[in-house]
Parts: structure tokens; sequence; C-alpha cells
């Protein structure tokens, strides 16, 4: 196979490996079932071919994600910047990838079309300003920053936002 031309696929991974090609779905799935030699000797095969996992694909298969929508507004305070830089280093060590969006609206197209695995909303107190979820979003929120959420039942980091908005 012409890697120059086409993608490499699982299969090239365990024709390398010398394993079975749900090996190197374990692998890649994180089973703790793989002995450590075994999933040492997948992972380096992987990453000399270079390798990389089509989450397109593992999510038609497995009909779930592991996509994080998350919620922004503001990014361009270096407050929610660095927040926003923090969660997504955070979220993808523990095999999650998320996807950035502007708006409560996006993320409930995100989560239908990209069977999103859950939601994350980083949104500025405003008072007397009160957003409405669907019960979808609602279900698959994993945590809301911003206290006024809080009376919704889901689950919220509270912070004291007014220090972001302070100029210097």
């Amino acid at each position: 196979k012409d890697t120059n031309t086409m993608s490499i696929t699982i299969i090239d991974v365990a024709r390398e490996a010398g394993v079975a090609v749900k090996t190197v779905s374990r692998v890649f799935g994180n089973n703790p079932s793989v002995r450590h030699y075994i999933k040492e000797r997948v992972l380096e095969n992987a990453k000399r071919l270079n390798y990389v996992p089509n989450l397109a694909a593992r999510t038609l298969r497995s009909k779930r994600s592991n996509f994080i929508s998350i919620a922004v507004k503001c990014l361009d305070n270096p407050f929610f910047g660095a927040l926003t830089t923090k969660l997504c280093a955070a979220l993808r060590a523990k095999g999650y990838e998320p996807i950035l969006a502007e708006s409560i609206n996006e993320i409930e197209d995100l989560n239908l079309r990209l069977h999103a695995a859950g939601s994350i909303l980083i949104l500025p107190y405003f008072p007397g300003k009160k957003k409405k979820l669907s019960g979808d979003l609602r279900a698959k929120t994993l945590a809301i920053t911003g206290g006024y959420m809080g009376r919704i039942g889901i689950p919220n980091f509270d912070f004291d936002f007014s220090l972001a908005y302070q100029e210097n």
C-alpha cells in the first residue's frame, strides 16, 4: 500500500504490529485487558505509520462519539481563552475531542449532528438574562460556568466573572 496516497487504517497497524485488528481497536479504545507490551507495540507501529484514528468511522460504528461540544462566549477575553485552552487539553487527555461553538443554539445543532457525548457551557453572568436549554441539551450538559443556570438543575461551576471583565 502506498502510504503517500492512501490513508493508513487499523488493518495496516494490525498487520505491522502482528496482532489482530480487534486488538488494535482495543488499544485505541483504552481497553484495560490489552497487555502492556502489546499496547506498546501497537502504539509504536501506529506512530511509525502516522496512523490517526478516524473519529467519524468510530462514531458511525459505535453510534456514539467522544465529541464534547463547548459553547464559549467572549473567547477573546484572556480569562475565557485560558479556561477554554486548559479545558480542551484536559478533555483530550481523557480521550474526548472538544468542538467549540459560540452559542447554545450552535451547541444544540452540533450535538444533534455529531452525536456529542456531552456539552460544556462557558457563559458569563449577565443579570436579568435567562438562557433556556432544550431537554436534550440539559440531559447531556456536563458542566456550566455561571451561577445563574444553577436553578434549572444542571451541575455548574460558579466563577466570579466580574474579575474577567475588569480593564487594567
